[in-house]
């Protein structure tokens, strides 16, 4: 996974700062799993950390300043026992990242939140109906939403050559004229009936979908299969999405609205569009901010709005307009948001009084 706590990690180092990033001691992955005390992270001041499930006890010793940056609410125990340790002032930011249904529950799931948010010095809200669910708590919360690292999806000469290879290799239907792509969960809240509906009307429409189909929906997923032209392809490193990303023609967000997408922001959009894509989305609420768009309410409209991409594909104006859009929600732009809220210069690196 490398999404906004990993990019916004990165957008810090690369801002300047020394970033620790404290990764999930049970997690039994990598690089979670393998890291063992600091580990640096190429040639910028960003480390892995890990200290064996001991709560950051070495940050409470550490002599800089601290900026503790909170995605979490289990996190809660880990920032408090910090925050009481150390004799100078720690600034703490909540980042509200999703619906808070999206977590995996437990009993102190809902007092973590509202302590969590409550003790926060800044908190953010990543989705407009996540803000508005803040406000009765913290009218001060500042909306930031998701962004892109445009540098990672720039256009490489070398992909763009074997593109066509490439889409026929992945969907292994050398007749088909259009690759639909997707990539990112296949869960409940992806909207199955959709790409059936879409897939029986078009069968020169190959659809790609790349991603970790969730447990709980893989009857669904098995249904799909069942469709000569839908591939269903496993989940890749976040380094393998520009090259997929490549191979589409049009790039679609295909979710049902729910709770969660209706507070959800999008991070695959803003690379949708950083790919110089077309891109065609459900009418969620987040969409509807996002200038050059193509947007949805229905099956009818999804397919249409399909035709009306496919119009443009390979128009090198619009995929720069496109891109242009992407350049305004950058995940710098981001943290250059929030630094300037909470009052810390980008340039020097002054901490918040």
């Amino acid at each position: 996974m490398f999404q906004r706590p990993q990019q916004l990690a990165k957008a810090l180092a690369d801002r300047g700062f020394t970033v620790i990033y404290m990764v999930d001691s049970s997690y039994p992955y990598s690089p979670d799993w393998f890291v063992r005390g600091l580990k640096r992270m190429g040639e910028q001041s960003l480390y892995l950390y890990n200290d064996g499930g001991g709560g950051g006890e070495e940050l409470v010793h550490l002599s800089a300043h601290l900026v503790f940056w909170q995605y979490w609410p289990h996190q809660r125990d880990v920032v408090e026992r910090i925050v009481k340790g150390r004799h100078d002032k720690v600034y703490r930011i909540y980042d509200c990242i999703d619906d808070l249904t999206t977590f995996i529950g437990y009993s102190g799931l809902k007092r973590d939140y509202e302590d969590s948010i409550t003790l926060a010095d800044t908190v953010l809200a990543t989705a407009s109906r996540i803000f508005e669910d803040l406000q009765g708590v913290r009218p001060d919360a500042l909306l930031v939403p998701n962004g892109v690292d445009v540098g990672d999806f720039e256009p490489d000469d070398k992909v763009s050559n074997n593109n066509s290879s490439y889409k026929d290799a992945i969907v292994g239907l050398s007749e088909s004229r259009w690759t639909i792509g997707y990539y990112g969960a296949i869960a409940q809240w992806f909207d199955f009936d959709l790409i059936q509906f879409l897939a029986g009307r078009h069968p020169n429409w190959s659809f790609q979908l790349v991603g970790e189909v969730y447990p709980d929906v893989t009857s669904q997923a098995k249904q799909l299969a069942a469709y000569s032209n839908i591939t269903l392809s496993k989940r890749v490193p976040y380094r393998e999405i520009p090259r997929i990303l490549a191979g589409f023609d049009v790039a679609i967000l295909p979710f049902l609205k729910n709770d969660i997408t209706l507070r959800t922001s999008p991070v695959k959009v803003y690379e949708y569009l950083a790919g110089g894509k077309p891109t065609v989305c459900t009418d969620l609420p987040e969409i509807m901010r996002i200038p050059n768009v193509i947007s949805a309410s229905n099956r009818e409209e999804f397919e249409s709005a399909i035709e009306t991409a496919l119009e443009v594909v390979g128009d090198t104006n619009y995929s720069r307009l496109l891109r242009n859009t992407a350049k305004l929600n950058t995940w710098q732009s981001r943290i250059d948001q929030v630094l300037c809220h909470i009052g810390i210069d980008t340039t020097s690196g002054v901490r918040p009084t």
